[in-house]
């Protein structure tokens, strides 16, 4: 829920940082422009679920579909000094989307875990 942060990590491999603008309030909206070598890609969505420390859920949509309405669901679980991240998106718009998007969020949680493994 913090939009410098987020920038960091919500990004494809070709672009070093994203512009954020988030409103971290069920309800709120959160609007993610990520910047490649050859364009924009705009993403937004809205908050759903905030229970903070345990899951962030909240609406994508994306310049793959941006007609269509999926739900992003992040559960947090502590497991000794680490947390365990559980990303699940639901309702994707095609079959074809589920890799492309399966490799775009490990990226970007592997860049989280890199952040917060540097910052201990």
């Amino acid at each position: 829920l913090d939009p410098g942060k987020l920038a960091i990590w919500m990004r494809p491999a070709d672009a070093k940082k994203a512009k954020v603008s988030i409103e971290p309030r069920v309800g709120g909206e959160l609007d993610i422009v990520m910047h490649t070598k050859s364009r924009d890609l705009p993403h937004q969505g809205v908050y759903k679920v905030i229970d903070r420390p345990n899951r962030i859920a909240f609406t994508w949509f994306s310049p793959a579909a941006p007609d269509h309405e999926s739900l992003v669901t992040l559960e947090f679980m502590p497991v000794g000094p680490a947390t365990e991240v559980t990303l699940t998106h639901e309702n994707l718009a095609a079959e074809d989307m589920v890799e492309r998007h399966t490799e775009g969020w490990t990226r970007i949680l592997d860049l989280m875990s890199q952040s917060y493994a540097k910052a201990a």
